[in-house]
């Protein structure tokens, strides 16, 4: 596939001589990304104020989903049956909040919205489709769950440049992360980072928890949960969380 300011077209390598090589799908409209889906059955193409979905053999329009804002980056899931769009929210060197929207392809509804603190470079699903990497101008990298919509890391300093760019290894094990000047291999952990205490802060505040056999049972465990929070090492984001939820308040 190959953008223009004026066409976009889809090319078919190997043609027969005589036969058309591609098939222009658009004119006239700039497209800023492009990608297949896994089974390369349908082609996304993204601009200013939209994604558009085609069927990659005919060139035939099958979906066109609107957007408020220019989006810089696009991504099939491996299924085919979501898409993301990576809306960086404003084109100005000042750092801005973007966001990555997930789809559902049949329906054009959104699914989730992840929210960055940052101008976005882009987003990619993983290989497994459980979970989307993405690059922020805060030279950071993070990576999220695609049903939950929160990130199950923190985020990855890149270097002193903000990573621009990213591949993922096709048995998701590792990402490829290139900045001005640089480029960095890190390894994609998908362990759940919450610690074992948040559950049953959870339980201690409602002052209930479920038994065994599903029954509801009263607790009341909080101020003993509250002494040990209040003693937690580190200096991660849950345990700030904890310092400041246990923290007397006047």
């Amino acid at each position: 596939m190959t953008m223009t300011r004026s066409r976009t077209r889809l090319w078919k390598l190997g043609a027969l001589p005589g036969s058309p090589k591609s098939i222009t799908i658009e004119r006239g409209r700039a497209r800023w990304t492009s990608s297949y889906s896994d089974d390369s059955s349908m082609a996304l193409t993204t601009s200013l104020t939209e994604a558009r979905i085609h069927d990659a053999a005919s060139g035939k329009l099958i979906h066109r989903i609107p957007h408020n804002a220019g989006i810089r980056g696009s991504d099939f899931s491996p299924d085919g049956k979501r898409i993301l769009t990576a809306i960086p929210n404003a084109m100005t060197s000042i750092p801005v909040p973007g966001t990555v929207i997930v789809w559902d392809l049949e329906t054009q509804s959104k699914l989730a919205e992840l929210g960055h603190e940052h101008y976005l470079n882009s987003a990619e699903f993983t290989p497994d489709g459980r979970h989307i990497v993405s690059a922020c101008r805060d030279k950071t990298l993070r990576v999220w769950h695609v049903d939950s919509a929160m990130p199950v890391t923190v985020k990855w300093p890149h270097t002193d440049a903000e990573p621009y760019s990213f591949e993922i290894s096709p048995d998701g094990d590792l990402v490829a992360s290139v900045a001005y000047g640089s480029l960095r291999l890190l390894p994609l952990p998908f362990e759940d980072p919450s610690p074992a205490w948040l559950p049953e802060l959870a339980e201690a505040v409602a002052r209930e928890q479920l038994d065994s056999e599903g029954r509801i049972v009263r607790l009341d465990i909080l101020e003993t949960l509250k002494k040990r929070l209040a003693n937690l090492p580190g200096d991660d984001d849950y345990t700030r969380f904890a310092r400041w939820f246990v923290a007397e308040r006047d």
